[in-house]
């Protein structure tokens, strides 16, 4: 189980696994002991300092979890396990079938997806940045794209931008409003902290919360694309974005990337994901060292027990897509997702999660595993 809500600390959120589930459905699930751990926080990789309160636990694991560090019962215990009497159990079934959201959408006749750009979803779009105007610090002006048009909104300070990035070696043609499978580049948020000048006036011009670039010594055309969306984007209602409850990708980090110099960069403990380190080892991902033997017999059929890992191959990092938002009453993800993905064998349905802006070298949109194509999808199964 886990919490989910963090303003109290009696409302607690309790998951079957996939055998309990399996007990429930025929009447067959009881209960006689139970046991606590809080094994989604890692005190070795984050160390004493760490603000325990940060950490986020996400949903229970559906198969049966193995409790690093089980709490036992009382000072005087011995057993983690505490008896309980027998229930009785409840049997609740809700399928929740709920239209597509994203920021892109596609066609049946492309692969590549286009962005929703109506003032409906965007506070303006068809802005640009030459690149040789960004010169590495956290202000820049934003200019009229070829195909900006008036009526939309001026930006604000607390908007976001989405920005399509290029460089100066870029020989590819980038089109405005779309993700372009072929153009491997990086799709970047910044949030406005001030700004002066006006889109309609073409004086636009932007603090952003971090530097950009620095190509300032570069005599190139490219420019970078801009999309600015309103700082309460989470709040439209219209099948895109419901509620607050969209999808995050935090990419996780237990140990510096090799080659860091962290007296000049920040270290894993300040890339945004750290309060997320707990979970990426409590799923198996893990830089303990330590191996079980049936992956010791895969990697070597004659391996005779467990061995002990290498540096090289422990898991530094990992991705994980979830939708763990603030939750109030009329924010549940429980509404819209639901507890379990449901995968409809006979009609061949699955969830699927779309990212086409993600930079992966297994991208599976074009079938490539060279790198020169972007985005991806994922589902259930």
């Amino acid at each position: 189980m886990s919490y989910i809500s963090k303003n109290t600390g009696a409302f607690v959120n309790a998951r079957l696994t996939d055998k309990g589930r399996e007990l429930l459905s025929i009447g067959l699930l009881n209960f006689s002991t139970y046991r606590l751990g809080d094994s989604e926080v890692d005190y070795r990789t984050l160390g004493q300092g760490y603000n325990i309160t940060l950490q986020n636990v996400l949903r229970p694991k559906s198969h049966q979890p193995n409790l690093k560090t089980p709490i036992l019962p009382t000072s005087t215990a011995v057993s983690p396990d505490v008896s309980i009497g027998e229930i009785t159990p409840i049997e609740l079934t809700t399928i929740t079938d709920k239209v597509e959201k994203g920021f892109f959408f596609t066609s049946s006749a492309t692969t590549e997806f286009s962005a929703f750009t109506t003032s409906d979803y965007v506070v303006t779009t068809d802005l640009m940045i030459p690149v040789s105007g960004m010169s590495g610090n956290d202000v820049v002006q934003i200019l009229q794209g070829p195909g900006f048009t008036s009526g939309y909104t001026e930006p604000s300070i607390g908007d976001f931008i989405l920005v399509k990035m290029s460089n100066p070696e870029l020989t590819d043609t980038q089109v405005y409003g779309v993700i372009d499978e072929n153009v491997p580049v990086p799709y970047l948020w910044y949030k406005i902290q001030d700004l002066s000048g006006s889109t309609s006036a073409n004086t636009l011009t932007v603090t952003l919360d971090r530097e950009l670039p620095n190509f300032s010594a570069s005599t190139t055309s490219n420019v970078a694309q801009v999309t600015i969306y309103p700082q309460d984007l989470l709040l439209f209602d219209s099948g895109i974005y419901s509620g607050g409850t969209v999808w995050n990708m935090n990419n996780v980090w237990s140990d510096n990337m090799v080659g860091l110099d962290i007296s000049t960069h920040e270290g894993f403990e300040n890339y945004g994901s750290e309060s997320f380190v707990g979970s990426k080892e409590y799923y198996g991902y893990t830089t303990e060292k330590q191996r079980t033997e049936e992956v010791d017999l895969l990697l070597d059929p004659e391996a005779e027990g467990p061995e002990l890992l290498s540096f090289c191959e422990y898991v530094n990092s990992i991705s994980v897509i979830h939708y763990s938002n603030f939750v109030t009453c009329d924010n549940q993800p429980e509404l819209i997702y639901g507890q379990k993905f449901y995968i409809d064998t006979e009609l061949g349905e699955t969830p699927k999660i779309t990212i086409p802006t993600l930079m992966w070298h297994r991208t599976q949109f074009s079938g490539s595993s060279t790198g020169d194509v972007i985005g991806t999808s994922f589902e259930a199964y």
